[in-house]
């Protein structure tokens, strides 16, 4: 299933401009995430999708932001993949290093623990 996730940009109550939204989309979709993986189905959040594109399809009136895009189904064998998507599969993770973006009281700083 392929899903597209927007934001409201303001308020339904009093119709303020929501600086939020974006924050309250991704939560509601990181909870999305978890019960999907209760389910035994995996997401796959995607940011790099046209966005004006997806606006004109799915007719997305003005006041809504399209900000991600997911898909949503069971896990497919890797081996069902072309050679370089297998490859990328079975890589190991890479995170970034904490240092490069937690930062302590003063943006840059290093974090006291």
């Amino acid at each position: 299933m392929l899903l597209l996730g927007c934001a409201r940009e303001t308020f339904t109550h009093n119709d303020k401009p929501n600086r939020h939204a974006g924050h309250d989309l991704g939560q509601a979709t990181a909870q999305f995430a978890l019960q999907a993986g209760a389910l035994g189905l995996v997401l796959h959040q995607m940011a790099g999708f046209d966005a004006a594109r997806a606006r004109e399809v799915c007719a997305i009136p003005a006041g809504y932001e399209p900000l991600v895009m997911i898909a949503l189904g069971h896990q497919a064998e890797a081996a069902a993949l072309p050679d370089a998507l297998r490859q990328r599969e079975e890589a190991p993770r890479v995170r970034r290093p904490q240092a490069e973006f937690v930062f302590g009281a003063t943006f840059g700083d290093a974090p006291v623990f």
